[in-house]
């Protein structure tokens, strides 16, 4: 759930906004919150090969996932590090996406620890 933050500071996610999207379907958000932690894994390790390969449509792609999946938990942080990679890796530009990615990754990271509370 959404804890208070203080100002100027993001919350991680906020899980009531999130059940009040589901019509305050429980089973469901615990159904998306397993598919977040099934499917982030192996979404950040797509970005990776990108990077690595230099496949900056894999890249994209993967993040604009990650993206849709955080937006799900209202996780905002995690949401605009992701809209960072995608839109950066869309321009074609790799100068920088190194850390773009590190820093989603940090983001996502926290996302998934704040769902597994």
């Amino acid at each position: 759930m959404r804890h208070p933050a203080a100002p100027g500071v993001v919350a991680v996610c906020d899980l009531r906004a999130a059940l009040v999207r589901l019509d305050g379907d429980e089973e469901l958000l615990r159904m998306l919150i397993s598919v977040f932690h099934e499917d982030a894994p192996q979404l950040l390790e797509q970005l990776d090969q990108g990077l690595q390969t230099g496949d900056l449509r894999t890249v994209e792609r993967a993040a604009h996932n990650l993206k849709g999946l955080a937006a799900n938990f209202d996780g905002q942080a995690a949401r605009d590090a992701a809209f960072t990679v995608e839109m950066q890796a869309r321009s074609g530009s790799t100068a920088g996406l190194d850390q773009a990615i590190a820093e989603l990754h940090a983001r996502i990271k926290r996302l998934r620890q704040a769902l597994a509370e």
